[in-house]
């Protein structure tokens, strides 16, 4: 991408250089956040792409005036096939997607600012991150710095603070849910249902998506059954 808009604009800067706002340093700054969100260290690749990408870089049709030069006005990106089975769980040697670990990286204060319920914690007390394949360095960086950078670039998209804390938010929540456990047998004597095993971790799961905790619990009980008017 960094080629293709240095081709038409030799003026273009690397991305790592780029700190402004304009559409060229928009376009190139995807590649972090999209790296962070669906990139996963493998066995074979400490920066393996997860899930599918079509990039379509968006240029103008130039007037005799512009001599023929072209700009790159935007982009448009198109994703598919995101590897989920990696979001509950990893082989041992690898991990989960990237951000999990930049953010349990981040510094207390900044996680605190997320969720009280990231305070001190690492992946060991995730289930869905475990320690297996844990690390603390891709590609020759910090998770550390690399949450930093893709900070830098979210804000270069134009992703403001208080949306970043939102996205950050639900990525701790997303990690929470692994773990909540289960047994057989529901609250009501049903042999076939199941019950929460542990509400203190539903508790933590309520404080960071808001939902009242009997509602949640019938939700992550019953939500898969369908109901005599059609609804689940």
């Amino acid at each position: 991408m960094e080629h293709l808009a240095g081709v038409h604009d030799p003026q273009v800067v690397p991305s790592s250089q780029t700190n402004g706002g304009g559409v060229v340093s928009r376009v190139l700054e995807s590649n972090p956040v999209m790296e962070a969100f669906g990139n996963a260290k493998t066995v074979r690749n400490d920066n393996s792409s997860r899930f599918g990408k079509y990039t379509q870089l968006q240029f103008n049709t130039p007037t005799l005036r512009e001599q023929g030069k072209m700009r790159l006005e935007g982009s448009k990106c198109d994703v598919y096939l995101l590897e989920k089975s990696r979001v509950c769980g990893s082989d041992i040697g690898e991990r989960g997607y990237h951000i999990f670990y930049q953010l349990l990286s981040a510094s207390s204060a900044y996680k605190s600012e997320v969720w009280g319920g990231l305070t001190g914690k690492d992946g060991g007390d995730f289930d869905y991150i475990g320690l297996d394949g844990w690390g603390d360095t891709i590609e020759g960086k910090s998770d550390g710095d690399k949450f930093k950078r893709t900070r830098m670039a979210m804000e270069t998209l134009g992703i403001t603070r208080d949306t970043q804390i939102d996205i950050f938010r639900t990525v701790s929540a997303v990690m929470q849910c692994g773990n909540v456990h289960f047994e057989a047998g529901s609250v009501s004597g049903d042999a076939e249902g199941s019950s929460v095993s542990d509400l203190s971790a539903v508790s933590l799961l309520c404080d960071v998506t808001g939902f009242e905790e009997c509602a949640l619990v019938e939700g992550l009980v019953e939500g898969g059954r369908g109901g005599g008017g059609g609804q689940e």
